[in-house]
Formats: structure tokens, C-alpha cells, sequence
């Protein structure tokens, strides 16, 4: 299972409307919560999710794509 879904929308947090925020966060965190659900009770050999080290150390302007990336890189931690 691989997601790799992600959107850039750069720009600073402060200047982005609620919908801009919603479309970088949505493909990651839903995908993510998706194929979370579908595959929990599934033996899978691999569940790869691509994240940015943006989730880790971020870049200016990219702090809700950074939020994304760092949901991934955390929520597989739920399986058990």
C-alpha cells in the first residue's frame, strides 16, 4: 500500500483563507485516514505513506503542508 497524495499551496498562514488551509490538509490527512481504516485488520507487508521533511523541519509558507505531512508520519503509530 502506497499514498502519496499531497497539494502545495505556499504562502503564510496569517494571508490563507480556511479553504486554501483545507486543500493542502485534505489528500494527505484523509487518504491517509482511509487507507488507515480500510487496511487496520488487513496483514500487510509494507503501508508506505510519502511525507515531506517539511513535517519535521518545515519551510516558511508551507506550515499546513508541513501539518500534513507530519499527521502521515504519525498516524500509522495507531496500527497495532
Amino acid at each position: 500500500m502506497i499514498h502519496a497524495a499531497g497539494v502545495l499551496r505556499d504562502g503564510l498562514v496569517a494571508t490563507k483563507s480556511a479553504e486554501a488551509v483545507r486543500e493542502v490538509l485534505r489528500p494527505k490527512v484523509t487518504g491517509t485516514m482511509a487507507l488507515h481504516r480500510a487496511t487496520a485488520d488487513q496483514p500487510l507487508r509494507s503501508f508506505v505513506l510519502c511525507s515531506s521533511l517539511a513535517g519535521t523541519v518545515g519551510n516558511a509558507g508551507q506550515s499546513d503542508y508541513a501539518a500534513a505531512n507530519g499527521f502521515a508520519g504519525r498516524v500509522r503509530r495507531l496500527a497495532p
